[in-house]
């Protein structure tokens, strides 16, 4: 499991955070794409323009939805954002006017950040936070790793008080991962992790809870303006909010930690009866992994010494230690318990690789 920042840390963050945060509505009529000359260099930086309400340097996010938003191919885009910015420019203006679209633009610190349908439902992270810190104090939780991404907020927390072995000596607790994002990369999530205390790795191992940010369409039919929510808008979210915290309480219950549990002790009997090496390589494909980290899979396999499901599980998630890259070491943890619920067949085709 990644260590980033604790609570007080993530609090901060959150607080500046929401002092920069701008959202408008807009019809695509009403922005542009401007080009600004950058210090340094003699290629100048393309910038987003709304009406009336600023110019915000674009970030790589904002780009990939601008470009998918316009039906411009990526490789295209990235290709005259690096060598033809004015290209670029012309690309996108003749699309903003000659296909419309009613977009939500989010900005931070005064950079465009994400380019949203105007149905887009902002459930934001500082409200996600007020929602389920009484909650998890509640609990007694320890906040164990807690990030905010360019992506995604993160807080990993456990529970002293489910613990249980899945082998003799090898105990993992009772823990819960929340998880959102404010730009379009992914839906609000509240899952079961599992904490071994051997290695301090985590494995997300059950969704308990997922929300799309989806809404009702902004009140708006031309030109751009502010977005603010009114009055039914923040009761539902409020209502929502309140459901956030129930699944809390839900997600450390010992009826739930007991039905994970089992999977793990089933998993720990499922043995690998052919060649480790070419298990890796059959578990690799399945689970996408990346070429660096297929070896470190293979290394902590064999560190183990577990040749089951289990270790084979804790192998892969032990890699989300080493990563550099927050998001994707969440994306191990959730990998490893993707080996936990694999089909027979599937299993099967690591089990037996030769």
């Amino acid at each position: 499991m990644q260590r980033r920042k604790n609570l007080q840390e993530l609090a901060i963050e959150l607080d500046r955070q929401r002092a920069t945060k701008r959202d408008y509505v807009a019809d695509t009529r009403a922005t542009r794409v401007l080009l600004k000359e950058r210090e340094g260099s003699d290629i100048p930086v393309p910038v987003f323009e709304v009406r009336e309400q600023g110019e915000f340097p674009m970030r790589d996010h904002f780009h990939t939805q601008l470009a998918t938003a316009m039906k411009i191919p990526r490789p295209y885009y990235e290709k005259m954002r690096a060598e033809a910015p004015a290209l670029l420019a012309g690309n996108v203006n003749h699309w903003l006017q000659e296909s419309p679209l009613r977009r939500m633009v989010r900005t931070l610190e005064g950079d465009a950040r994400a380019l949203m349908s105007d149905s887009y439902r902002p459930l934001d992270n500082d409200e996600l936070a007020e929602a389920i810190f009484p909650a998890l104090g509640e609990a007694k939780v320890e906040i164990v790793s807690a990030e905010i991404t360019e992506r995604r907020m993160y807080v990993q927390a456990t529970t002293e008080r489910l613990r249980a072995d899945v082998k003799r000596g090898d105990t993992v607790q009772a823990g819960i991962i929340i998880s959102n994002s404010e730009i379009g990369a992914g839906s609000l999530r509240v899952e079961t992790m599992l904490y071994r205390l051997i290695c301090l790795n985590g494995m997300i191992s059950g969704l308990a809870l997922r929300k799309k940010h989806v809404g009702r369409k902004a009140e708006i039919i031309e030109g751009a303006s502010e977005f603010y929510r009114d009055d039914t808008r923040k009761a539902d979210d409020h209502a929502f909010f309140l459901k956030v915290r129930d699944t809390v309480a839900g997600v450390l219950s010992e009826e739930n930690f007991n039905q994970h549990v089992e999977k793990l002790r089933g998993a720990a009997e499922r043995l690998v009866t052919g060649n480790p090496a070419e298990a890796v390589e059959v578990l690799a494909r399945q689970l996408e992994l990346r070429d660096t980290e297929k070896g470190s899979v293979l290394s902590n396999l064999i560190k183990g010494a577990d040749l089951s499901a289990w270790g084979m599980a804790n192998a892969v998630t032990a890699v989300a230690h080493d990563v550099t890259d927050y998001d994707r070491g969440v994306e191990l943890e959730r990998a490893g318990a993707q080996i936990i619920e694999l089909a027979p067949t599937d299993w099967r085709e690591i089990a037996e690789a030769a």
